[in-house]
């Protein structure tokens, strides 16, 4: 049904809805897509039992034939996902049984495509519409033009499509059109009526094959039998150690990478790691640490262990249908685990799972430390989740640095080292390094070797402003642990540049990035930021960590939880002070963090005014924290439920460093009396975690400077609040059984500290 005009459907639509009003064009559209009964051909289409129908038309069509012979389930993208059920007819446009007068605007899209694909992403639509693309093994185009929702950004997201695509169109189609198509799939002639043909001759005698049900957001970690891989042993390890990939097969199968040296070194927090989940009483294991600490390769050593003690071990991986494959593993028996890797976007699906898995099953969990600490009482109060062993990848024990050492050295990263002994090495990875698998990395990345690799394939993008803008903000995403599909990051930028940037700059992008898959994506994160660090000037990092908070603003819709996610993140000072460096650094944080104020409802959210609050007790801004955390303490109270006791873990932090920055040692007193109050709210719950231990480490410094200048009751109350803390980082040590640096230098401080002033 044309317009009869030269202009587009949404102008031409714009005009008569101001002319003639909504009843007109409601009319219009409910006389003319509003069916009563079918050409026999739809009805042996619509027949058959597919995944889902997608549909661009307003009709009910594909109702009307299904009557009578299938269940209708009709869905808008105003539905959330989920009532999408096996065998929906999904209205991409809108649905002409759904609208009224009133919201014709709303209901309908009589617009142009990119409106269209934009609402798409907007919903959350797009990654449910590519992830039935992924994981179908047939897709039936009929009649369709790539005009329609500008498809042709989905399509080129997905993997293999070419080999399981069918685009049955008009007789009449143009040479481009089909030269277009014969790029995404099988183009056959003829429309409908080709297509009714051929169902009608694959259906007689025909016998559906069987297949074992797929889990399609759990990744099941198997031994490939037979699996053969052409890359030397030598750049295996520089793709593990710079680029993050590590060879899963060889360390499934223990290979040796040279002499009795595997490529991925058991450290002793995983074996004791291993040792808790073999004798009990811990079913379950969280694994924490900071970028660059080793969590994801803790995993793949964790779930070689269990899988040679029989268990069939699962990755989760983002994905709608992630709650129903979990639903359907916790309905089997036998030895399972299911490993989730950075847990926190799970969370809600780890709780439905452990309330309904069986006792043999086991949750392995890893995230970032500072993540943590914010969501911890997720362990203690999900019931079904545990009893959970914790796990602190902090520094390289001393029995593991030969194998670290080994690996650099194979790897040819030491250079000038290269010519020490094998122990002085050693000795510098636990001395100068202090035994930081992070320092070491970025030892190896910032090597002459790896640096004249980068800088090569660098230089060239970093010269082009809107592809380096790009290149940035894709190093950024990464080191946040956020995946966005292509289709996302062309919703982000301009689809012409993103696909400019992917074809001009092919070489950097398929070292840095893989574009296999769905997804645009770093391997390595301590590379993204070591990249952003080198090779990007801070002004670029700021204008995209600007741009990405304020589209993560506006995208954070109840069915973007993505958006969220990244939102969540962007305003993390831990996640934000990694991407500058240099002597701007500290004036590059805190001028971000005044330019996010104005976008949303920030500036009314505590959890804003706690990181920015964090961010100047770090960065020494004592006079600009005092007013951060006054106003998270305000806008915190007022919410319903208020949760004071994030806030003060680091007000007391920042209230010991101001103390120590106090010159009358009176007014220091009385902030430290301060702190200790907010600590003493935390570790004396009977549910405490290490992370309250971080602001005691604070007492020996301003006992240095105030401890001489107090009276003898002042004194007093500062050593019995020492005595304190330290009991209790005994007692947490003693009955938590677990490893933590923080309790540890605690303990060890307080205990110097009392000996020097009792």
């Amino acid at each position: 049904m044309g317009t009869g005009s030269k202009h587009k459907l949404d102008r031409v639509a714009g005009a008569i809805l101001r002319e003639r009003g909504s009843e007109f064009i409601y009319d219009i559209i409910r006389s003319s897509f509003t069916v009563e009964s079918t050409d026999p051909r739809l009805g042996t289409l619509y027949d058959l039992p597919w995944k889902r129908i997608y549909t661009t038309n307003y009709d009910n069509a594909p109702e009307v034939a299904r009557t009578g012979k299938r269940t209708i389930s009709s869905v808008t993208l105003d539905d959330p996902q989920s009532n999408a059920v096996i065998g929906s007819i999904v209205h991409l446009n809108g649905y002409v049984r759904r609208i009224s007068p009133a919201s014709i605007n709303t209901d309908l899209l009589l617009t142009d495509s990119s409106y269209a694909a934009a609402r798409l992403i907007a919903t959350g639509w797009l990654t449910f519409f590519e992830h039935d693309i992924r994981n179908s093994r047939a897709v039936i185009f009929a009649g369709y033009s790539l005009y329609d929702l500008a498809i042709d950004e989905v399509l080129l997201s997905v993997a293999a499509l070419s080999k399981k695509a069918f685009f049955f169109i008009s007789p009449d189609a143009d040479s481009i059109e089909i030269s277009t198509l014969e790029r995404y799939g099988t183009v056959v002639p003829g429309g409908i009526d080709a297509l009714v043909a051929k169902i009608g001759e694959v259906s007689i005698g025909y016998q559906p094959p069987q297949f074992a049900t797929g889990l399609t957001a759990l990744r099941e970690i198997q031994i490939a039998p037979n699996s053969v891989r052409q890359e030397t042993a030598a750049s295996r390890v520089t793709s593990q150690l710079v680029y993050g990939e590590l060879p899963e097969q060889e360390i499934l199968t223990e290979e040796f990478a040279f002499d009795q040296q595997r490529y991925l070194i058991t450290r002793k927090q995983d074996g004791a790691a291993r040792e808790a989940l073999r004798t009990g009483p811990w079913r379950d294991l969280l694994i924490t640490g900071e970028i660059g600490s080793g969590k994801s390769a803790s995993t793949l050593g964790i779930a070689q262990y269990l899988i040679s003690n029989g268990y069939r071990v699962y990755y989760a991986e983002k994905g709608s249908s992630l709650i129903s494959d979990l639903r359907r593993i916790a309905a089997t028996s036998g030895k399972v685990a299911v490993i989730f890797d950075g847990y926190s976007p799970y969370r809600a699906a780890i709780a439905e799972y452990v309330s309904r898995r069986p006792k043999e099953h086991r949750v392995i969990m890893t995230e970032r430390s500072s993540i943590q600490e914010f969501i911890d009482e997720f362990i203690d109060k999900t019931p079904g989740l545990g009893p959970v062993f914790e796990v602190a990848l902090d520094r390289i024990a001393s029995v593991d640095i030969a194998g670290f050492e080994a690996l650099t050295n194979f790897g040819g990263f030491w250079e000038d080292r290269a010519g020490a002994s094998v122990s002085s090495r050693q000795r510098y990875i636990s001395d100068k390094l202090d035994g930081s698998l992070y320092r070491l990395l970025l030892e190896i990345i910032r090597s002459k070797k790896v640096q004249e690799q980068i800088r090569q394939l660098i230089v060239p993008i970093a010269k082009d402003r809107e592809a380096a803008r790009i290149f940035c903000s894709a190093m950024i995403v990464n080191a946040l642990h956020v995946d966005f599909t292509i289709s996302e990051w062309q919703y982000l930028f301009d689809r012409k540049s993103v696909r400019r940037m992917a074809t001009e700059y092919s070489t950097q992008v398929r070292q840095f990035m893989s574009i296999d898959t769905s997804r645009i994506y770093v391997r390595n994160g301590l590379l993204s930021l070591h990249v952003l660090h080198a090779f990007l000037d801070d002004e670029l990092i700021g204008e995209c960590l600007v741009d990405l908070y304020e589209r993560a603003i506006e995208s954070s819709s109840d069915n973007a939880e993505k958006w969220k996610s990244l939102r969540i993140e962007l305003m993390k000072f831990s996640s934000i002070e990694p991407m500058f460096v240099g002597a701007t650094r500290n004036a590059y944080i805190f001028d971000y963090y005044e330019k996010i104020r104005v976008f949303g409802s920030t500036v009314n959210n505590p959890d804003y005014w706690l990181q920015l609050g964090i961010a100047s007790t770090v960065l020494d801004d004592l006079k600009r924290g005092d007013i951060c955390f006054k106003n998270a303490y305000a806008r915190e109270r007022a919410r319903l439920s208020p949760n004071l006791t994030k806030i003060d873990n680091y007000a007391a932090r920042f209230e010991m460093k101001r103390a120590t920055a106090e010159d009358d040692s009176n007014a220091a007193f009385e902030q430290f009396i301060a702190a200790n109050e907010k600590l003493s709210r935390q570790i004396f719950l009977d549910i405490n975690r290490h992370y309250p231990f971080k602001s005691g480490r604070y007492f020996s410094e301003v006992a240095a400077k105030h401890y001489d200048n107090w009276n003898d009751k002042q004194k007093e109350r500062f050593k019995e609040a020492a005595r304190k803390i330290r009991a209790k980082a005994v007692e947490w040590k003693e009955t938590k059984r677990q490893h933590s640096a923080d309790v540890e230098i605690l303990i060890k401080e307080t205990g110097k500290l009392l000996d020097t002033i009792e």
